[in-house]
């Protein structure tokens, strides 16, 4: 349940009893909340508190025992915030000064507040020795037995038509449904578990902009997808031309040109790289190419080249030479890494046709190299005329360089955003998983709202009938609230109901002699001295939800009925602990509250909290502790589903078995004979069933695997404990049905 239709839930007290300072202020996902506490911590002291709001008549010494010792006054609030209600907020404070039996008491909850502790029974139940109360009086305004048959006929008329056009719906939406089932999708998927005949029927924020038939089409390609498609490689962007402040300074420079002649200057230059390496390999006495030994012509000559290179035109010529070959060397450099780019781009192409998320997604397109090429020609140009004309200005290469880093920026942009395309393919590629959910979640979507648009003629036709049902409904109301129920016999009614429920006919109730009966015999007073202390318990329950129907004037103030509930189970055995928590889930049945069914249970037995918390008695758990109400962590007070999903796990092979996994097999039997065979011993529950003494391997996990003695049995490999927990979870599986699939899909 999202947070937006959560109840807002406030709890505080200041100086009531050990509650000093108290306050909790959180979302509840309805009105059925548990609350766990020790003896001490006040959880009594906050059932006496609502009480009070239900019986503000209080006596002096009771009002000043609420008070926390040497306190002079205490407050008590509480609040619900229901968004259903259009932001109402419900709200009952209660003030209360020493010595003052007058309570201040600020009631807008609308709420009747039915409160059951050792308060109410010592004042009611022990004061009467468990008897029924014979003064009962007044009436409840309310249904009788008035000629409703032409009413409820047609109400029944509708309701058939109603339900017969909803399961006409229902298997409309689950053959849409099926749709899905036929691609695979899981059917714990969020989306998919809300595919619902109800949330089609109401009016639902679902979008989706493509249909159900394109995304199909992407489904299948993404199915499509090969597992060995490999990673598209990394962009290189390559490094940064030439330094052109250097090639500026050295164009813009006029140098001094060699005092040798030109014709020797002009014919030197065109073999300069010959004879440096030349120079370079001579040893001065013989030639390094043909081997001759020099002649003293030769040695002028040597003598002049090495004039020439000292001077500064070789030099300038040398490093014109060297700057042309590396803006060359650039040049292809970049277009290596232009090729490279392109060919990736094809590859990201090919690759996002499988990939939905991708399939509009495109890399950046690069600007073609002929401005570059040409840019770096007219640069180069202009350093070889220089090498031929050192001592020449003016060459003029500022457009041309602007061109060529304008370029290499837009290249490096252009390869930085086609490497995030690139990379977010190879995750997607990689986490295929997370796509193919998303993909899913799309396809549930898309189906959802189709099937809503296509059945919204029948969907009206529902609501209409739900309209007239309800007109109906309130007519037949209004003409049974004219009509008056004794209470006392609505109380006499239930207590024949609870007692039956709790002792199957052992202790009955005699609504003619107004009281209980043994054996068919009326006990009358001496009822106390019958009941053993756990069924004295159990007969205080019973009376405590029975003379529910005394707080109430009309039919309709079951509604507001709000039940406080502390501690019901003192001296029980297990099995009425177990039928009191059966009695609490289906209290609302009981008093036709028609799905308003509001609670809180306070309680300081931890099984009877555990029991509440694993059968979704409450939906909101809550510890007080340390004068402290907080959220409950489940798994501290249900170990056994821990347990339960620990022992799956290592059964289905999803995870390796640890030192706890013999405890965990040991726990999940205890429990589960405490539930099914209360009576009998584990060894003697475990030698019933036959699904676990088939396996060899249990008896020993859940004895020798799980006590600190000396071993025994022969070591434990991996295999023996997973066939031992898949021993277990077969039994349960079959024994107790949606157990073994709850932890599985949590």
């Amino acid at each position: 349940m999202s947070d937006s239709k959560k109840l807002d839930f406030k709890l505080a007290a200041s100086n009531i009893g050990p509650l000093t300072t108290f306050s909790f202020d959180g979302k509840i996902g309805s009105c059925k909340i548990g609350i766990f506490a020790n003896n001490g911590s006040g959880k009594t002291f906050l059932s006496r508190m609502f009480r009070i709001a239900g019986t503000p008549d209080q006596e002096l010494e009771k009002i000043n025992d609420l008070l926390t010792i040497d306190a002079a006054q205490g407050d008590f609030s509480f609040s619900l915030k229901n968004p259903s209600e259009n932001g109402r907020t419900r709200s009952l404070g209660i003030k209360i000064k020493r010595d003052d039996p007058n309570a201040s008491i600020t009631n807008s909850t609308d709420y009747l507040f039915h409160a059951f502790n050792s308060d109410y029974v010592r004042e009611n139940i022990e004061e009467r020795e468990y008897s029924a109360d014979g003064s009962v009086e007044g009436y409840i305004l309310g249904k009788g037995n008035i000629d409703l048959s032409k009413e409820r006929k047609e109400l029944a008329d509708l309701e058939s038509k109603r339900e017969a056009l909803t399961t006409d719906l229902k298997n409309a939406i689950q053959k849409e449904k099926s749709k899905l089932d036929a691609l695979s999708i899981r059917k714990n998927l969020g989306d998919y578990t809300f595919f619902t005949y109800e949330n089609i029927g109401s009016n639902t924020g679902v979008q989706e902009a493509q249909t159900f038939a394109d995304l199909k089409v992407l489904h299948n390609d993404l199915k499509a997808l090969p597992d060995d498609l490999p990673d598209l490689s990394p962009l290189i962007e390559p490094s940064r031309i030439s330094d052109f402040e250097e090639i500026s300074l050295l164009l813009e420079t006029s140098y001094s040109k060699s005092s040798l002649a030109e014709d020797f200057v002009t014919e030197v230059k065109s073999k300069q790289v010959l004879v440096e390496e030349g120079l370079k390999a001579s040893n001065g006495e013989e030639c390094p190419f043909c081997g001759q030994t020099y002649t003293e012509e030769a040695a002028q000559l040597i003598s002049r080249y090495n004039r020439y290179l000292d001077d500064e035109e070789a030099k300038v010529a040398k490093r014109c030479e060297s700057l042309v070959r590396t803006l060359k060397q650039d040049l292809r450099t970049v277009e290596k890494s232009l090729a490279d780019a392109l060919n990736t781009a094809q590859g990201f192409n090919e690759q996002k046709k499988f990939i939905p998320s991708l399939k509009e997604e495109t890399c950046n397109a690069y600007q073609p190299m002929e401005s570059l090429s040409e840019a770096i020609k007219e640069i180069c140009t202009a350093l070889e005329n220089k090498a031929q004309n050192i001592d020449r200005v003016g060459f003029k290469i500022e457009s041309a360089s602007k061109q060529v880093d304008e370029y290499s920026s837009d290249l490096s942009k252009a390869i930085a955003k086609n490497q995030s395309r690139i990379d977010l393919l190879n995750s997607t590629k990689n986490n295929v998983q997370h796509e193919k959910r998303e993909l899913d979640r799309r396809l549930c979507r898309a189906l959802f709202i189709e099937t809503k648009s296509a059945l919204s003629g029948k969907l009206e036709d529902v609501s209409k009938l739900e309209e007239c049902t309800q007109a109906l409904e309130r007519s037949i109301r209004e003409k049974e609230a004219q009509v008056r129920i004794e209470k006392k016999q609505k109380v006499a009614e239930s207590l024949i109901q609870f007692l039956d429920l709790f002792f199957a006919g052992k202790y009955s109730f005699d609504d003619e002699k107004y009281s209980i009966t043994f054996q068919g015999k009326s006990l009358g007073k001496k009822i106390a001295k019958v009941l053993s202390d756990g069924e004295k318990s159990i007969v205080s329950f019973c009376h405590y939800l029975a003379e529910t129907h005394v707080l109430l004037t009309t039919d309709d103030d079951y509604k507001r009925l709000f039940f406080i509930i502390d501690d019901p189970i003192s001296s029980l055995d297990f099995h009425y602990v177990y039928a009191v928590a059966q009695v609490i889930r289906n209290i609302g049945d009981y008093f036709d509250l028609q799905g308003n069914a509001r609670f809180i249970v306070l309680t300081h037995n931890i099984e009877f909290m555990s029991i509440l918390c694993r059968n979704k008695i409450v939906s909101q758990r809550l510890v007080l502790s340390s004068g402290r109400l907080e959220k409950l962590n489940e798994h501290l007070i249900m170990p056994y589903e821990s347990h339960l999903k620990d022992i799956y796990a290592v059964a289905r092979q999803n995870a390796q078995a640890t030192h706890t996994t013999s405890n965990s097999i040991r726990h999940v039997l205890e429990t589960i004979c405490r539930f099914d065979a209360p009576r009998a011993g584990l060894e003697d529950y475990f030698n019933e069933i036959a699904e676990l003494k088939g396996n060899e391997f249990v008896y020993s996990l859940m004895h020798d695997g799980s006590h600190g003695a000396l071993r025994t049995d022969k070591p434990f490999t991996p295999e023996i404990i997973q066939r031992g927990c898949e021993a277990v979870i077969q039994f349960i599986d079959n024994k107790f049905e949606g157990q073994v699939e709850h932890v599985a899909n949590r």
